[in-house]
């Protein structure tokens, strides 16, 4: 999906935004000005190995960067809260691909408190997903999934800083 243009950012200034898991949330911020946003799955296929999925992601990051024609930063959601092991190991290794791909290509890279983004977007640090849509929808955005508008909100946040 593709919301409104922010024209009055340099070209340098492409963001890429993460709300990691299974099933990713990104959002984009290009030279041209553009912001894109979407979903994908990380999650392994019962078929393949674990590992794979990382290999998927930093491919992807790679794409990401050639679409969005270079990138400025990489914003992430700083985990919060009580996981179970399965999802924390997954969103460490989801963290790992994410942190080492940024560090191999020289951006900058900075894990989002939850709290502060959704602050600046919604003046609320705890607003529920659906407040979170609402806000989006307010301002020109269609999020179609809760990742895509977490995607959405940091990437706001990051570039409105």
């Amino acid at each position: 999906m593709t919301g409104p243009t922010i024209s009055a950012l340099p070209s340098e200034e492409a963001v890429l935004a993460l709300s990691l898991g299974h099933r990713l949330g990104w959002a984009a911020l290009s030279t041209a000005g553009t912001i894109t946003s979407g979903r994908m799955s990380v999650v392994a296929a019962s078929d393949e190995r674990p590992g794979l999925r990382f290999l998927r992601l930093r491919a992807w990051l790679t794409q990401a960067k050639a679409a969005a024609g270079g990138l400025r930063a990489v914003v992430f959601d700083e985990a919060t809260g009580p996981q179970a092991l399965a999802e924390a190991h997954a969103y460490g290794g989801l963290v790992a691909t994410v942190t080492a791909w940024c560090e191999h290509h020289r951006i900058a890279y900075e894990a989002a408190s939850v709290g502060a983004w959704k602050w600046s977007l919604t003046g609320q640090a705890h607003a529920s997903t659906a407040d979170l849509i609402a806000t989006l929808r307010g301002i020109g955005y269609a999020p179609a999934t809760a990742e895509e508008a977490k995607a959405l909100g940091m990437l706001l946040w990051q570039v409105s800083r």
